[in-house]
């Protein structure tokens, strides 16, 4: 069976405030549902994938204009599976419906961050084609 994907809705609050906690941020149910509705108004799309009727895994992107070139890029903001469901072609899943809407939008490519700890997943995004090309530098406050 392949995974599907579709845009969250508030419905599916529980389970993405599990995924981003398994990705190291904890978030109430009610917290996360505020998130994203502010992620909507933000021009933010929050993409839902499902594997054999089960909810699977999330990702997040958004389309932007850039100063520096006409086209306009697409962020990869966030890419989380739940664990019990890796492996069987969800984070395939999510980044292609990722790439086909950023095609759509006329980018001309996806960036995304990746914490340096997260070897596994810097392995899919390789086995996805995606290459290194950044240093990421972030000041805390």
């Amino acid at each position: 069976m392949a995974a599907t994907t579709r845009k969250a809705g508030p419905a599916d609050s529980a389970f993405i405030a599990e995924l981003v906690s398994q990705l190291g941020y904890p978030a109430a149910v009610a917290e996360t549902r505020g998130r994203m509705e502010r992620l909507d108004q933000d021009g933010q799309s929050l993409l839902i994938a499902e594997f054999d009727g089960e909810l699977a895994g999330i990702a997040v992107m958004q389309i932007y204009p850039v100063l520096v070139q006409d086209a306009p890029i697409c962020r990869l903001a966030v890419l989380v599976v739940a664990e019990r469901m890796r492996r069987r072609g969800v984070g395939r899943a999510l980044t292609l419906a990722v790439e086909e809407e950023a095609r759509r939008s006329g980018c001309d490519r996806v960036v995304l961050d990746s914490a340096v700890w997260r070897d596994e997943a810097h392995e899919f995004y390789r086995s996805r084609q995606y290459e290194s090309t950044a240093h990421g530098f972030q000041k805390r406050f």
